[in-house]
């Protein structure tokens, strides 16, 4: 072969070995893109587990928190002695009874009347019991905190799920565990 007919054998084989190239490339760019495509729908999917993940457990915090806003403590002043004529208090009741009513369908645990100085979150420990069923209540004679600091009244307990609380004389609602943030902001 000689002349045009090896020049056009020569051209084909050329022709052909670029298509070759050409396809090889091509396969190598869709095999890239598929492991990206991969890989994009592999970080999808866990972001999706973990949004899932997260949900739950907000929807678990949640619920441990509706159960605990179910829980009320207030106390009766006994003995508060008042001026004779205004009938305003004008010192410290002589007794104290706190009260701790369970509005929640299931019980609370490991319970206790406590009297806290807000300013330094010192507790004095007061009455414990170990359980409050659904719809029952308890009250109990406190101690009469001494005059002249800031002194609150709480009940602590623990809830169903086994997370610790503790809720205000005035309502306040406050986690004592590390994993669950403070439920209110004052």
């Amino acid at each position: 072969m000689t002349g045009f007919w090896a020049w056009f054998h020569d051209g084909w084989e050329i022709v052909g070995a670029l298509a070759s190239a050409f396809a090889a490339g091509v396969a190598l760019w869709l095999a890239s893109r598929e492991r990206a495509d991969r890989q994009a729908a592999e970080k999808d999917r866990d972001e999706a587990r973990e949004a899932q993940r997260r949900a739950e457990l907000a929807e678990a915090r949640r619920e441990r928190e509706a159960q605990a806003r179910q829980v009320v403590l207030w106390l009766v002043h006994y003995g508060v002695p008042v001026e004779a004529i205004s009938g305003k208090p004008v010192g410290p009741p002589s007794a104290l009874q706190a009260s701790v009513k369970n509005y929640s369908s299931m019980a609370i645990l490991d319970v206790s009347i406590v009297v806290l100085d807000e300013g330094a979150e010192h507790v004095h420990s007061g009455s414990e019991r170990s359980a409050i069923q659904p719809g029952d209540q308890w009250a109990e004679y406190t101690k009469v905190p001494p005059p002249g600091r800031d002194w609150t009244h709480a009940v602590e307990f623990r809830d169903a799920a086994g997370a610790r609380w503790r809720r205000y004389e005035h309502g306040r609602l406050r986690s004592l565990d590390a994993a669950i943030v403070d439920t209110d902001p004052g």
